[in-house]
């Protein structure tokens, strides 16, 4: 009599079986398993004697292992990486376009392994476009979370641009809820983007599902002071203030930087007595932090001190050079004395800047927009203009 344990039933259902267990079935899901196993030997055979040198047998076992077994992924990645290298573009893309069209019980992991594939190699743009003929958005399966989470995964190793990691984070949060970290992925790069009003909403649902995230609410309150809401702003510094991480660098680290962001939101206010308050407050945390000397000049810059100004965030490019908040600092505080050329010289280093960072950054100090964005034009840089408000 034919009998089948457990863990033959949960192989079975890996393999396509699906718990048939009658003999046919049976026999068919060995046979699947056996020709597994043989693929990955000859595969595994063929990638050695390429290493040794010896290509054109090698190349042959990788072939046979793909006639043989042709859900082996990995052997069919090879191959097409091989005739990438060797000129054989035409064939390369026939053995993708199989892999994309012959597993109809394998969709997910052929999905997956040419999504890792194109962003180990930096092709961002390749990989959008799978995931758009994939037909896993808005797939509320199990099979659709796991592939955006794997997705979201493979782009942070391969520093992908925060519109493709946005479009992962928040698939991940629409089909799974308060994920904390499609949430922190999400809100960050909703901050970059200038999506401010999604960043926000992001962030205070990873505050809730984490019970009050200090740099959840320090990036919050950057995104709420970005959208012009600078109480909110003001309320989610506080909070930053209430919570007392365990590691002492990281206390000083968000404490001195609610309070130099509070400055910027007392200014945006006209506030001028509590935002060198809050200054003052962040230079006693930590005389070193880098933002509490950038906000002082900013502070001093609205004071009108503009030499000042400008030779504190000069200083603050010592500790930091080419932190683009501090080129806008300095550059504003230049174009305001007079000095148009050093001005346009110091915005034109922004080049080296993500446009999408420095547009971010132009918005924590949006009454420098009418002065700075017609010298980022000058120097030939884009930057957004207040999208986010």
């Amino acid at each position: 009599m034919l009998t089948v344990t457990r863990f033959q039933r949960v192989r079975m259902a890996e393999h396509g079986a699906f718990m048939d267990l009658t003999p046919a079935a049976i026999d068919r899901w060995r046979q699947n398993i056996a020709n597994s196993t043989r693929a990955n030997y000859l595969y595994e055979m063929g990638r050695a004697l390429i290493a040794e040198g010896n290509k054109d047998v090698g190349l042959q076992k990788v072939r046979a292992a793909l006639e043989l077994y042709p859900a082996l992924h990995d052997a069919r990645s090879f191959l097409i990486d091989h005739l990438h290298a060797e000129g054989g573009a035409a064939e390369a893309k026939s053995l993708d376009s199989q892999g994309r069209t012959s597993f109809p019980d394998f969709p997910v992991a052929y999905v997956l392994f040419q999504v890792k594939r194109h962003l180990e190699r930096k092709e961002f743009a390749d990989a959008r476009s799978l995931l758009a003929t994939a037909g896993i958005t808005g797939n509320a399966s199990g099979d659709a979370v796991y592939c955006w989470q794997q997705i979201m995964g493979y782009q942070l190793q391969a520093g992908a641009p925060p519109e493709d990691l946005l479009e992962s984070a928040e698939a991940i949060v629409a089909l799974n809820g308060a994920e904390p970290k499609a949430l922190e992925v999400a809100g960050m790069n909703a901050l970059l983007l200038g999506r401010y009003e999604d960043a926000i909403r992001h962030l205070d649902d990873l505050c809730a599902a984490t019970q009050s995230n200090h740099s959840a609410l320090l990036f919050a309150g950057m995104a709420c002071h970005c959208a012009g809401r600078f109480a909110d702003a003001l309320a989610r510094f506080d909070a930053t203030l209430r919570c007392t991480p365990d590691a002492l660098a990281d206390r000083l680290q968000f404490h001195a930087g609610a309070h130099a962001h509070s400055a910027a939101s007392h200014l945006a206010m006209g506030d001028m007595d509590a935002a060198s308050a809050a200054i003052a407050q962040a230079q006693a945390v930590d005389p070193d932090d880098f933002r509490s000397r950038i906000f002082l000049a900013l502070v001093l810059e609205r004071q009108e001190r503009r030499e000042q100004a400008v030779q504190t965030a000069q200083n603050a490019l010592r500790v930091s050079p080419d932190h683009p908040f501090a080129l806008i600092v300095l550059g504003h505080a230049q174009a305001l004395l007079g000095q148009r050329e050093a001005a346009l010289a110091t915005v034109a280093r922004l080049k080296d800047c993500p446009s999408y960072l420095a547009s971010t950054m132009l918005d924590l100090g949006m009454w420098m927009i009418p002065t700075i964005l017609p010298l980022a034009s000058q120097a030939g840089i884009s930057l957004r203009q207040a999208t986010g408000r």
